[in-house]
């Protein structure tokens, strides 16, 4: 799946980034995403979940589903904000991905950094998590033309 958003927009410390536009869907269902919200919800289904051993039990479910999660955007301190430190994390069931944090410190305020991530994340065998960018600044920022691309290596598919 690829979501992005042509529009500035301002986003409120701890909270998501909005996506706007579907650019590429994923039409297996491992990725679910309702339009005009940042919040993208991630399948654990892995091929293994059917198999049973013997034993009856799910012997299996350590697995996880692996996706990769590429993120791109443009961000800024509004008018009427503090030059200094600003930045921008995956966020899992609404706790930051350790590692994902984009940090850039702008000089004034609308003055552009472009950021990205490309982290692996891993969701465990029959589970959903949700999967969001927030903004991990201490104060509002802008941010423009956020993209994000969601791919399953584990299954070689782009959704």
């Amino acid at each position: 799946m690829v979501a992005g958003n042509n529009i500035v927009q301002t986003v409120a410390s701890t909270l998501p980034v909005v996506f706007t536009d579907i650019l590429v869907p994923c039409d297996r269902g491992f990725v679910r995403f309702r339009e005009g919200t940042g919040n993208f919800t991630l399948s654990g289904w892995t091929p293994w979940e059917d198999m049973l051993y013997s034993c009856g039990c799910m012997c299996k479910a350590g697995n996880t589903a692996l996706y990769d999660v590429n993120v791109k955007a443009n961000i800024a301190i509004p008018t009427g904000g503090t030059a200094g430190e600003i930045s921008l994390s995956l966020s899992l069931d609404g706790t930051v991905v350790p590692l994902s944090e984009m940090v850039v410190t702008p000089a004034a305020v609308e003055q552009y950094f472009n950021v990205s991530v490309d982290m692996p994340i891993d969701i465990w065998n029959g589970c959903c998590q949700s999967l969001s960018l927030v903004n991990t600044s201490t104060q509002d920022i802008l941010v423009r033309s956020p993209l994000i691309a969601i791919t399953r290596p584990d299954l070689d598919v782009t959704y």
